[in-house]
């Protein structure tokens, strides 16, 4: 019998060989076929043999270099090529070796999907899509949830977790703080006109925002001009985004964080005084936002800080607190984990129960309110990608294939199913989304989250001081 041997670079004198087989001791007539494992061969399929020093070797190199198999197939062919040979192994029949000789290793796949140091549930998590997508046409298809028989969970409302409701009045107060939509500062900045801001006040007293209002009744009284003096304007700012309180300052999981701000805008301390400095050290860590701005009034107003400032403190630690108001779902809304599912891989997280149908997705404001989806078109004939979870340490707990493009709601049903805590810190270049898509859904139980977003890659966000 003819076959082929595929060694190593270094030993290129081999090319076809004639092998045979021997006969069985016994009466039978079966025979003992040549397998090249006395000469560490590894057999294909009984005409390629390929030497484990082959296969090892670009284990080695994909492990250590990352290289790709089709590079290690060139590379094999120009150092053949070199030494006047043509029996190099094709690209398909060096992959199938590769794939039954990687089914023959003892790795533990498994725990290769879990962190030492983070445990089998991370509380920091590094999350992303990659478009590294399959053929459509060889997925197969899952069955439906029959939503029908499940109540909707209730979530939070939009119109609850923001500080100014109406857009007018967003604009307005945007335009007075002399900043942009970008949280950059305006070169050159307008005033408002007496009827823009006879509006804005209008607006905010209509709204029930009178904390607001009389602040900024009391700094025109005091500067009479239309623009925010110098330590108000990055406030200001913040509060005229369409953006939840409970973002803007994330201290809603942390009670000591809310005490220490309801004593401060009830004037029960004073942050300042020496005796204060771990009330002021608390605050500083979990709502930089306020702390900067507190300083920022304590250095400038030379009368002190006014009345005023506190009472708008206690309004926004009102909102914060607002969309956790609700009761938690019970367990009856959520169904019984799913038939496996052969699109997602978390070795460590197996799924807790499935996903649950929610109030929001049944109605029309579902679209309009799950804001700062990505933009993405459709591969007519791969999946968008896979969404994968990292830790800190560059340890990926698994992936899921997309079936549709990248959006907030993937990482939320990936959270909210296999996690039986959520984790404290989620990194995610579209967080501000997936922040509202969480609240909209399930704020209870991403009360102690805290969302980081950015124009990050998954190598800086390793490396970030959390």
């Amino acid at each position: 019998m003819s076959v082929m041997i595929y060694k190593q670079n270094f030993a290129l004198h081999d090319k076809a060989r004639k092998v045979y087989y021997r006969p069985t001791v016994g009466d039978c007539s079966c025979r003992y076929n040549f397998d090249g494992q006395d000469y560490l061969l590894f057999n294909l399929d009984n005409k390629r043999f390929f030497y484990y020093g082959l296969l090892f070797n670009y284990l080695h190199l994909m492990i250590e270099g990352r290289n790709p198999l089709i590079a290690y197939q060139r590379s094999l062919h120009r150092t053949y090529t070199c030494f006047g040979e043509s029996t190099t192994p094709s690209i398909h029949f060096l992959r199938r070796a590769w794939y039954a000789f990687s089914r023959l290793l003892a790795i533990p796949i498994d725990d290769s999907f879990a962190c030492e140091s983070c445990g089998p549930c991370p509380e920091i998590i590094v999350c992303d899509g990659t478009m590294i997508g399959m053929r459509k046409d060889l997925m197969m298809p899952m069955n439906d949830l029959d939503e029908s028989k499940l109540v909707p969970v209730k979530g939070s409302l939009h119109s609850d977790r923001v500080l100014i409701k109406t857009a007018r009045a967003r604009y307005l107060l945007l335009q007075y703080s002399c900043f942009k939509r970008d949280r950059k500062p305006v070169a050159c900045p307008q005033k408002l006109t007496d009827k823009e801001f006879k509006q804005l006040t209008e607006i905010l007293h209509s709204d029930g925002f009178v904390a607001l209002e009389k602040l900024l009744l009391k700094i025109e009284d005091q500067h009479q001009e239309r623009l925010a003096p110098v330590p108000y304007r990055k406030f200001l700012s913040e509060i005229a985004r369409n953006s939840p309180a409970c973002g803007m300052v994330q201290i809603a999981g942390c009670k000591q964080a809310c005490d220490v701000l309801k004593r401060i805008a009830n004037r029960s301390i004073d942050v300042f005084l020496p005796e204060n400095a771990c009330h002021w050290s608390l605050l500083s860590e979990n709502a930089p936002v306020i702390s900067s701005f507190l300083l920022l009034c304590q250095k400038h107003c030379s009368s002190g800080i006014p009345q005023e400032v506190f009472d708008l403190l206690s309004h926004i630690l009102v909102t914060i607190q607002a969309p956790f108001k609700i009761s938690e779902p019970d367990k009856c809304h959520y169904p019984e984990p799913s038939e496996a599912n052969k699109f997602s891989y978390f070795p460590s997280l197996p799924q807790l129960h499935g996903n649950a149908v929610y109030q929001i997705d049944k109605s029309r404001l579902s679209t309009a309110n799950d804001v700062c989806n990505k933009r993405s078109s459709k591969h007519p004939a791969l999946t968008p990608g896979i969404f994968t979870i990292y830790c800190p340490h560059a340890i990926c707990y698994g992936f899921e294939v997309l079936k549709e493009c990248e959006s907030p709601r993937h990482p939320f049903q990936i959270f909210k199913t296999r996690f039986p805590k959520p984790p404290k810190i989620v990194v995610y270049d579209n967080a501000c989304g997936l922040h509202q898509y969480c609240l909209n859904r399930e704020p209870i139980f991403f009360q102690k989250t805290s969302f980081f977003c950015g124009p990050i890659s998954l190598e800086r966000a390793y490396r970030l001081p959390i």
